[in-house]
């Protein structure tokens, strides 16, 4: 095996073994989330499935994946999936998107409602870039760890 799949697979192998809590800002608390493979999206199940079962393992939970045409607003409790480099900055990768319901005098609280993930077209086949842009919508912030599947910029894309 070359230097570079070693080290890839190294960087797996770390992401998947992590404690990442300390990075966990915000909750679905009012239901588990659905994942919505939005139309246009050539997002590889597989990659998907390997990315949901990691997050799993640090307890989270996702609901049904669905694919389906989308609008502009997801229903709360979906996490859309797109492919679209619109709203993107020429060197990202992808965008997390997330809204939060508000209290009783309209500031956001930390529960999550929904949230939008942006992937740059060329690279919807990354499963941890999809990985990374999946632990935002579920509540998780980047960090300078660069051997963290939440490291901000780093070779895990």
């Amino acid at each position: 095996m070359n230097f570079l799949a070693t080290f890839f697979a190294a960087m797996i192998s770390m992401a998947q073994a992590e404690d990442l809590s300390h990075l966990k800002t915000d909750s679905w608390e009012h239901q588990v989330p659905n994942i919505v493979i939005c139309d246009g999206a050539d997002i590889p199940r597989e990659n998907l499935n390997i990315a949901i079962k990691n997050w799993e393992s640090q307890g989270e939970r996702v609901g049904k994946i669905i694919e389906k045409n989308c609008g502009e607003t997801p229903d709360l409790g979906e996490i859309f999936i797109f492919s679209s480099d619109e709203i993107l900055d020429s060197n990202e990768y992808g965008i997390t998107l997330t809204y939060f319901y508000a209290d009783e005098n309209g500031k956001p609280t930390d529960t999550i409602a929904y949230s939008k993930i942006y992937l740059d077209p060329p690279h919807v086949h990354s499963r941890m870039l999809l990985e990374h842009e999946l632990g935002h919508a579920l509540g998780y912030e980047d960090t300078i760890d660069f051997s963290s599947i939440m490291a901000k910029y780093g070779p895990i894309y």
